[in-house]
């Protein structure tokens, strides 16, 4: 929300995921776990080996436990993780982050041109209008324009939910005050 790119989103409700969970076939068994099949909706999540991340990962799947998902959490070494997990893309639900760029054009995370070996869509996330909307920002140098068409993105992105974002970093960049004609911003 911080970013000059950002839109206000329509978020979903925790009605709207049981809503989909039952669109998908799961119903609350006795005890409140999601089943289908007879079988309980098991879930892990994967992230690397740092607390504050290992910290998220369990409030998440306590989250998902309150909706009726058996969750667990494993951590691994980041090197590991990349190699062993999210290479070969190997993951039920995964919380990494990439470091992002000044500019905050999300073609990299979710262009479908992305997926693959050496792709940093590693959601698979494939979506012709989302493409498109990215494929524009990219067009022009005009802030408007590009805030617009990365409007669209999120608007695709939220309704298609290929992720959840849950943080957005902010930074925060020092001069010396002897630094001469310099300017901030982009």
């Amino acid at each position: 929300p911080i970013c000059w790119a950002y839109a206000p989103g329509g978020w979903p409700t925790t009605a709207q995921a049981d809503a989909l969970f039952n669109a998908a076939g799961w119903s609350r068994g006795e005890d409140g776990a999601l089943l289908r099949n007879g079988q309980k909706l098991r879930l892990e999540i994967l992230t690397n080996a740092d607390a504050a991340r290992e910290a998220l990962a369990n409030a998440v799947a306590g989250q998902l436990r309150a909706r009726g998902v058996e969750v667990t959490v494993h951590s691994l070494a980041a090197a590991e993780l990349l190699r062993d997990r999210i290479e070969p893309r190997d993951f039920d639900l995964l919380l990494f982050g990439w470091q992002t760029d000044v500019d905050p054009d999300p073609y990299g995370g979710w262009h479908t041109s992305q997926i693959g070996s050496g792709g940093r869509n590693v959601a698979g996330f494939h979506d012709t209008e989302a493409d498109r909307a990215l494929e524009a920002a990219r067009l022009t140098l005009d802030t408007t324009e590009r805030r617009d068409a990365y409007a669209k993105f999120l608007a695709r992105f939220i309704d298609q939910a290929p992720a959840v974002v849950l943080l957005y970093p902010q930074r925060l960049y020092v001069q010396p005050a002897t630094l001469q004609a310099v300017t901030g911003g982009l």
